[in-house]
């Protein structure tokens, strides 16, 4: 009876061990860094993950590393989920539906589910396709404001929210200086006709002064500060579209109980050559039995124009339009950059195609390889679909110039 003991005791132990031993290697979690086995297998711009959210260490690598993921995912079906579970991270395209996205998969990859990424030590945040967020990496109050925002949808530019660096189309929220309490933020707001709106929060500014804003046109505007309550917004209508900036002198704070003043000078672009108008754009063409549907949409993102563009091959079946597979789909994006000055600086070209596809889609950047030249650009996008022995070709120059 004690050998069984002293047996069953052996066999109890040695089945503890190894249900130990296979507990380790199954939990086996990841590090907040890549593995440099995992690492290995990527190129040296591919990020760190940090808490959940990809860390890159330069715009730059930004911009690579999307154009490595938009290369894989042309061949590799399973690469967004395999880089997502290499990276330790959830992406945005998790929370994305596929009949309401507002990024493509690509651009998608590089934020995770709250639609974060971090460059150097700032955080960014895209929560829709016209607009992005900008805020220090540590700072947290406003992180939680930002991951309250529901995807597309903008954030609002208020005492609370005045601390977000805001980038987009038809507006720009610029952090002049100061503290939280003490300093000012300016909201810019622009429209294609020359209409521009300035909208001043500055905490810290002594009551009763008047505000003065040079346009840079010879015009200007005052408005007096009577308290906290006073809305600081100043309008204005240019009558050329061209380069201006507007000056604000001689603001006077106290903060607390530390007298200072403070000038303000902002450049404003009206261009009318210069390209950064986002658009969505969709349409169709019929031959006989046959449709293509196209659509293109160029947004902003971080440090440049967003391109994507998607066809589908469509005949017309007891009574309506439904799915049918083309001999071919194609389509090109020939993206001609601009300059922060609106100067051509190169061209690129995207092209991507599949045989015995029902649809087809591409995304590209209308922006240099060279991300401190040019934020700006112009696309031409060229649809071809062969189905049933009938070619239809349609070509479309989406108008987000201003």
């Amino acid at each position: 009876m004690k050998k069984l003991n002293l047996i069953a005791l052996f066999m109890s132990l040695a089945a503890l061990a190894i249900v130990t031993s296979c507990s380790k290697e199954e939990k086996n979690p990841k590090s907040d860094t890549l593995k440099s086995e995992i690492r290995a297998n990527y190129p040296s711009y591919f990020p760190t993950t940090v808490n959940g959210t990809l860390k890159f260490a330069s715009q730059q690598n930004v911009q690579s590393f999307l154009n490595y993921v938009d290369s894989q995912m042309k061949t590799d079906s399973n690469f967004l989920t395999q880089l997502s579970a290499d990276l330790n991270y959830a992406s945005a395209n998790t929370i994305q539906s596929e009949t309401d996205r507002f990024l493509d998969k690509g651009l998608s990859s590089i934020f995770n589910s709250h639609f974060e990424a971090i460059v150097g030590d700032t955080l960014y945040v895209q929560k829709s396709f016209e607009e992005y967020y900008s805020i220090q990496e540590n700072d947290h109050v406003h992180r939680e404001i930002l991951r309250g925002l529901q995807p597309n949808t903008h954030l609002n530019f208020d005492a609370s929210t005045r601390g977000i660096r805001v980038f987009g189309d038809d507006r720009e929220v610029t952090v002049l200086s100061g503290s939280d309490d003490c300093g000012c933020s300016m909201e810019v707001r622009t429209d294609s006709r020359g209409g521009v709106s300035v909208k001043l929060l500055c905490p810290g500014l002594i009551f009763g002064q008047y505000v003065t804003l040079n346009w840079g046109d010879g015009q200007s505007s005052t408005l007096f500060f009577s308290g906290p309550t006073t809305n600081l917004v100043f309008q204005h209508d240019y009558s050329a579209l061209v380069d201006y900036t507007i000056t604000i002198n001689w603001l006077r704070f106290n903060c607390n109980g530390v007298l200072s003043t403070q000038d303000i000078i902002r450049p404003i672009s009206l261009s009318s050559s210069c390209c950064k108008k986002t658009v969505s754009e969709k349409g169709f063409k019929v031959v006989g039995e046959l449709r293509l549907n196209w659509e293109v949409k160029v947004g902003s993102g971080l440090w440049g124009h967003r391109v994507y563009s998607n066809l589908e091959s469509k005949k017309f079946k007891n009574g309506n339009w439904g799915d049918h597979k083309a001999s071919h789909l194609e389509q090109t994006h020939n993206a001609l950059y601009r300059g922060l000055g609106c100067d051509v600086n190169d061209l690129d070209n995207d092209f991507d195609d599949c045989n015995n596809c029902y649809g087809n889609s591409e995304s590209s950047w209308a922006a240099s390889s060279n991300y401190n030249k040019n934020i700006n650009g112009d696309v031409f996008v060229n649809f071809t679909m062969i189905a049933d022995g009938i070619t239809i070709m349609y070509g479309h120059t989406p108008k987000f110039c201003k």
